[in-house]
């Protein structure tokens, strides 16, 4: 299998990606985003909505990472793996230090879009974007999305169970 075309480096290169969004520092005077960098948004998110999709496919690999979810946060119902993707972009998106700004936070909306919603943002709508993430609605969203989108897990420790927020060592 082409290293290009191997979903592990499909996911690894849009981390990377995302990391490097998440790091990015932009000046409040010039426009957030352009129509190139939704394409390529959008081109990511693709990519992994299709591992998640093979992924889904395979009962066993659900029920195992659905294992270590906690019961009183499931509530009986099996997460998917686009949910697990989410959670681990929060996460990613939590321990980028500092004070987020809007390009970081378009981008975790874009994802969460996409991977909950299946949804993409029209290129041709950039100027209305560039507006929309100034809004206290979006950064209200946004709030709303980091809170709800989080999997909380189930450590098992000398047959007792601990609950904590799902965290991901270093890419």
């Amino acid at each position: 299998m082409a290293k290009k075309n191997n979903p592990i480096s499909i996911i690894e290169d849009s981390f990377l990606s995302l990391k490097k969004y998440l790091e990015t520092n932009i000046s409040t005077n010039e426009a957030v985003f352009t129509a190139s960098f939704i394409i390529a948004l959008e081109k990511e998110t693709k990519q992994i909505l299709e591992i998640c999709n093979i992924l889904n496919q395979d009962a066993d690999f659900i029920q195992k990472l659905n294992e270590t979810v906690n019961p009183d946060f499931s509530k009986g119902l099996l997460f998917k793996a686009e949910h697990f993707f989410l959670s681990d972009i929060i996460d990613l998106y939590e321990r980028e230090s500092g004070a987020k700004n809007e390009k970081q936070e378009f981008v975790l909306a874009y994802y969460y879009d996409a991977l909950r919603n299946n949804h993409f943002a029209d290129q041709n709508s950039v100027n209305e974007l560039n507006q929309l993430i100034f809004t206290e609605n979006f950064k209200n969203l946004l709030v709303k999305i980091k809170e709800e989108n989080k999997i909380r897990i189930s450590i098992k420790k000398n047959n007792q169970t601990k609950t904590k927020t799902k965290n991901r060592q270093k890419l």
